[in-house]
């Protein structure tokens, strides 16, 4: 929604939040919201669908990881200080390409049938599926991460398309 829609009392605050989540912060805080989600997901007693060795051999040191990383990048987000939000941001990339790669350390899910000559392509997959399942989606927020904030340093940002 425009802010322009909302009532006139509400739009300076929307613009003030506007402005400030446009900045590194913004993407801090998203990092800090989603790596919540992740600690908290380590409370449920339900059994891990997919788990990598690390989560499987050091089962408290996860949680503690991301909850670090909370703490880190809410610090980041509400600082004016960039050496902790630089500290912040480099931890979170981190964490979540550490996960990523992780799941390259799974064992291989099978996939039946022969595939003939493709045999190979079968095998491949079956090694990098739990990579496919789950650890793409760590290496995309990485990189998603790093081009917000490179995208939001490199002055005014264009939109592809946009004349002058």
């Amino acid at each position: 929604m425009p802010i322009e829609h909302l009532p006139e009392n509400w739009r300076p605050a929307a613009r003030r939040f506007r402005d400030w989540y446009a900045t590194d912060s913004g993407i801090l805080l998203t990092l800090a919201l989603v790596f919540l989600g992740r600690a908290v997901s380590y409370l449920g007693e339900a059994p891990r669908l997919m788990q990598h060795a690390f989560e499987i051999n050091a089962g408290w040191v996860s949680p503690a990881l991301w909850t670090l990383g909370v703490i880190l990048l809410l610090g980041g987000a509400f600082s004016t200080n960039q050496q902790i939000e630089r500290v912040a941001l480099c931890y979170a990339v981190a964490l979540c390409a550490l996960w990523a790669t992780m799941y390259f350390f799974t064992d291989p899910i099978p996939i039946p049938h022969d595939w003939g000559w493709f045999n190979w392509a079968r095998v491949m997959l079956e090694h990098t599926m739990n990579f496919l399942l789950r650890g793409i989606m760590y290496a995309g927020l990485a990189v998603v991460a790093w081009h917000e904030v490179w995208r939001g340093r490199a002055g005014t940002v264009r939109m592809r398309g946009a004349h002058e």
